[in-house]
């Protein structure tokens, strides 16, 4: 499967297990934190009913690129697990073992591997704002609050500046960090020109419903802005918004 079919897998997963691990927990149209009861806070929560993913994804060529560029040794590196369907994706994310560090997912012989650690060294000469110029004024806050390179976690550096630096390279990401109406995290596609696609979740309060939305992005020039599919979401909120709801 290509980039494109992998982030759809990506949003179906986030939208299968993801979201309704974290159903039990929203209350007033909003994820919120156990057992304090407040609300992650958008562009610094993590939710944590959920773990984050970073895949990086190439060719066959993908290891030993990144272990003779010096960013991955090969004793860090987990044997390849086939991953060409639906299902053995979801088998893969939910199959033992840690999640942390990234996966590096070989499109040609679909097949995807654990890197325990990403040595990104030799990614510091990219600059903040290269970096920045790579991501919507909307990324961490939904109001377009601005933010800074000190706003963007370590998993989405490396996301933004590994297909910056080689340009063959494209990232995807389930993101923990809060975002929009309903606070969970996003799905991010990435490629040389920073990023492509993204799906995150909103809350309709007139239809008290959790609303999906996807943006394709004007491939080169973020500024141009984007298309926009909003996707009401088959999960009845208001059933589950009162489960853990504290005592009045």
């Amino acid at each position: 499967m290509d980039t494109e079919q992998l982030f759809d897998l990506l949003v179906a997963y986030h939208c299968e297990k993801n979201l309704p691990s974290c159903l039990p927990c929203v209350i007033d149209g909003q994820v919120r934190q156990f057992p304090s009861w407040g609300p992650f806070v958008e562009g610094e929560g993590e939710v944590n009913y959920y773990p984050g993913l970073l895949i990086i994804s190439n060719g066959p060529t993908l290891v030993d690129k990144l272990i003779d560029n010096g960013l991955a040794r090969n004793e860090d590196i987990d044997d390849f697990t086939i991953m060409d369907s639906k299902k053995s994706l979801f088998d893969y994310i939910e199959g033992p073992g840690r999640k942390d560090g990234a996966h590096l997912y070989d499109g040609e012989n679909q097949r995807v591997a654990r890197v325990h650690e990403i040595n990104n060294s030799s990614l510091q000469d990219s600059s903040t704002n290269d970096l920045l110029d790579r991501l919507p004024k909307d990324f961490v806050y939904s109001n377009e609050r601005s933010f800074a390179g000190g706003d963007i976690g370590t998993k989405t550096r490396l996301a933004v500046k590994l297909p910056m630096k080689y340009g063959t390279l494209e990232a995807l990401q389930i993101k923990q960090t809060a975002y929009g109406g309903l606070g969970m995290g996003k799905v991010t596609h990435f490629d040389k020109d920073g990023l492509r696609r993204e799906f995150f979740f909103d809350y309709d309060k007139d239809n008290e419903n959790i609303v999906g939305v996807r943006r394709e992005y004007i491939k080169g020039d973020l500024d141009k802005g984007y298309t926009e599919e909003r996707i009401p979401i088959n999960y009845a909120l208001q059933q589950n918004s009162n489960v853990n709801k504290p005592a009045a």
